[in-house]
């Protein structure tokens, strides 16, 4: 019960401890909608060609946000180094996800 009441207090310690909107601030400062826009208009470019699995724009795209994730100081989670893993779709056709 001492275990309980402990996580109880901690959890709503940190609820307390900011604003969501001081927690946000620093995300909200840079995401703006011409940065989003931009995004979008590259993933929904021709180039990328409409994105579908096992197709040279899904390997764009993949690209594209991998370098992104990278260039805001995300790190990859995958043992391989990589923000991806293989995946396999129903109808057993390799694909990358």
């Amino acid at each position: 019960m001492r275990c309980f009441l402990a996580i109880i207090f901690a959890t709503i310690m940190s609820i307390l401890a900011g604003s969501p909107e001081d927690r946000l601030k620093p995300a909200l400062d840079v995401i703006t909608p011409d940065g989003l826009l931009a995004h979008i208009k590259v993933l929904a470019s021709d180039e990328f060609e409409g994105r579908a699995p096992g197709t040279k724009g899904e390997e764009l795209s993949v690209k594209y946000i991998s370098e992104q994730f990278r260039s805001i100081g995300l790190k990859p989670g995958n043992p391989d180094g990589s923000f991806t893993r293989r995946l396999r779709s129903p109808e057993s056709r390799a694909i990358h996800g």
